[in-house]
């Protein structure tokens, strides 16, 4: 992720890179700045599991930015996350 060097809000999201963009990127010499996604979608710290499972469905994303009301960084929600999250909202099936 790459963040805003503004010392008022030094943890507001400005892109992202990925691991396919680092792969492709042409030289050591470049700057994120060059490379970042900077229409990425993110979620607020209250948002619900809901829209966090559709929002990931409907952008195809595997990570998702959590931001508070002055859309400052808090967290990422991973792929990772949601399975283990989902692993312990969707009861065992008896056999």
């Amino acid at each position: 992720m790459v963040v805003d060097k503004d010392s008022r809000h030094p943890q507001k999201p400005r892109g992202i890179v990925g691991i396919r963009q680092l792969k492709h990127a042409d030289s050591h010499d470049i700057k994120m700045k060059d490379i970042m996604k900077t229409d990425m979608p993110y979620v607020y710290e209250h948002t619900n599991l809901v829209e966090v499972l559709n929002l990931r469905k409907d952008h195809k994303l595997r990570n998702i930015l959590v931001v508070d009301k002055e859309d400052c960084f808090k967290g990422l929600i991973t792929e990772t996350s949601i399975l283990n999250i989902l692993t312990d909202v969707v009861p065992e099936l008896d056999d």
